[in-house]
């Protein structure tokens, strides 16, 4: 098993080619470790890579049975009404579930208010995360041109302001974390 840190910006696809180029071959493992889950281009963060046939299809059982808790942090624009909940709303006609808490809130000339905010998708559905808080909170994440651009555009900091920053992996004894620490922004 393989936890990276992979830039916004790049496919989980082309950052795990490039990340592994030179990683030495273990006996019995894959020609390059293969990715188990998969973060948008947009959102940098911990992303999870089997090294053998075998890792690979126990952490994607694992991912698809929930058994991964996945924690983000955003950026988001708008004022929350509160100071954390569930949100439960379909994403693509899927039953979707995420838990947010706010961590900070700061005024903002562009958007009235931005928070930063604690993500824990509970489902993993394509865009969870971005549909839910733009569609679901109206406060859309910071930088996110798809799913808000008229708000997006305002104020752009340039870029999707979500961060992967936590998965907590089963393991046979114990559980495995792995943490990383979001990248600031500039005062």
């Amino acid at each position: 098993v393989v936890v990276a840190e992979k830039p916004a910006g790049v496919s989980t696809r082309d950052f795990g080619h490039a990340a592994f180029l030179k990683l030495e071959r273990s006996p019995g493992g894959l020609t390059c470790p293969q990715p188990c889950h998969r973060l948008d281009a947009e959102t940098g963060g911990l992303v999870c890579f089997g090294a053998t046939r075998d890792a690979v299809a126990a952490l994607c059982g694992a991912f698809a049975a929930r058994s991964v808790r996945k924690e983000y942090v955003a950026v988001v624009c708008g004022r929350l009404a509160r100071d954390g909940g569930t949100i439960e709303a379909p994403v693509d006609g899927k039953p979707a579930t995420t838990r947010y808490a706010v961590l900070r809130r700061d005024p903002s000339k562009s958007h009235g208010e931005i928070a930063t905010v604690r993500l824990e998708p509970v489902t993993g559905r394509k865009h969870q995360l971005r549909k839910h808080f733009a569609r679901e909170l109206g406060a859309p994440i910071a930088g996110d041109r798809r799913y808000m651009p008229r708000v997006a555009a305002r104020g752009d900091p340039g870029g999707l302001l979500l961060f992967a920053r936590r998965l907590q992996l089963p393991a046979t004894a114990a559980t495995a974390a792995v943490d990383a620490e979001a990248p600031r922004e500039e005062e």
